[in-house]
């Protein structure tokens, strides 16, 4: 079995803590659960945490230069695109829709661009969150970087719940041998 990378991506910092832009790292740390150890690596400009059956890795740059940290953390582990699992989210999906995508374009999302053009291909595995569309007259980057509201936190907690689910579906919870 080979080693699987799961990035989360986000924004560093608490003021993006909660926001629609950390879903894919609020979900990563979900599924790995509160007894997983994260570190700093200042060399891949990252988070890390390493568990017996992968590695979880938070970008320390922000959104759109996700790419340069995963990539740096690739090269030194010797490790593919094809080993890697991003969980995002995703304004083309409606609030509360999760979907698998295998390859493709970055859709619009700067973090997954970032990553497409530093590691110089798109064929990664891909967990989307749907977040939905912003309210109309608001800007697409205001409202992926605000917070849950009220409402929307209800439909949070089954995103989360159905993330996991998928992310414990397809990552084997065995060491590599």
């Amino acid at each position: 079995m080979q080693q699987l990378v799961i990035v989360g991506l986000g924004n560093p910092g608490s003021q993006y803590e909660y926001t629609r832009h950390n879903l894919g790292i609020r979900a990563v740390k979900t599924w790995l659960g509160s007894a997983v150890s994260w570190h700093e690596e200042p060399r891949f400009q990252a988070a890390v945490a390493q568990t017996n059956f992968c590695t979880a890795l938070f970008p320390l740059t922000f959104m759109n230069n996700s790419g340069v940290s995963v990539a740096s953390f690739l090269n030194f582990k010797k490790l593919t695109p094809q080993q890697l699992i991003i969980v995002h989210d995703e304004v083309e999906l409606s609030l509360g829709e999760v979907r698998w995508k295998e390859q493709g374009s970055a859709a619009g999302h700067n973090g997954v661009r970032s990553l497409i053009e530093a590691l110089g291909t798109d064929q990664f595995k891909r967990l989307r969150l749907g977040i939905g569309r912003p309210p109309e007259n608001m800007p697409l980057d205001r409202f992926v970087l605000e917070n849950f509201t009220d409402t929307e936190k209800e439909i949070l907690i089954k995103i989360l719940h159905t993330a996991c689910a998928e992310l414990s579906a397809t990552v084997p919870r065995q060491s590599p041998e």
